[in-house]
């Protein structure tokens, strides 16, 4: 099988959100959505594209020429410093547990470390995320008001990096509303 990882084009955005509603539709986890409706994610990719301000990158990987992950990287602020997040990690239900989230995250650390950016936050299961270096928020002065530890992650990509508060671009906010 070969695998290729590459920068999303806009040409990409029905497959990326096929790729996010399938993945947060039928992944793992107990989840009930109904028939006819759709997981929150979906609406909160809608939102995060309308928002010009913030979507930073989005990330998809191939098996056999076929895109079967994405990543998406946005735009927040942590004590007022602007920073990145990982802002959705989706992986088609069949191709789940190959590694290609995976491939994904190592892509955007990769990206981020070239351009020199300090931080990189997820909010997502500290045992996946874990194992790509991410500590809990806390541990290295980051916090935010609804997003609790040790689900809020940082990974310090440079020093000095931003310390405080995390803000998430509006689509996210949207979704307590």
């Amino acid at each position: 099988m070969s695998i290729e990882v590459r920068p999303e084009t806009p040409e990409d955005a029905d497959t990326v959100r096929r790729i996010v509603v399938a993945a947060f539709r039928h992944g793992p986890g107990p989840r009930e959505i109904p028939p006819g409706e759709e997981p929150v994610e979906g609406g909160l990719l809608d939102g995060l594209r309308a928002d010009p301000g913030a979507v930073d990158s989005g990330w998809i990987v191939e098996a056999d020429g076929e895109p079967v992950a994405h990543a998406l990287v946005v735009n927040l602020t942590v004590g007022g410093t602007p920073t990145l997040g990982l802002g959705m990690l989706a992986t088609l239900p069949a191709h789940q547990k190959r590694g290609h989230g995976a491939k994904a995250v190592y892509a955007v650390i990769g990206a981020l470390l070239e351009r020199g950016e300090p931080l990189l936050i997820v909010f997502g299961s500290p045992q996946y995320y874990g194992r790509f270096g991410f500590v809990p928020a806390p541990v290295v002065g980051i916090s935010h008001p609804s997003y609790p530890s040790p689900y809020l992650q940082a990974l310090a990509l440079q020093t000095p990096f931003p310390r405080g508060e995390v803000a998430y671009p509006r689509p996210y906010a949207d979704l307590d509303a």
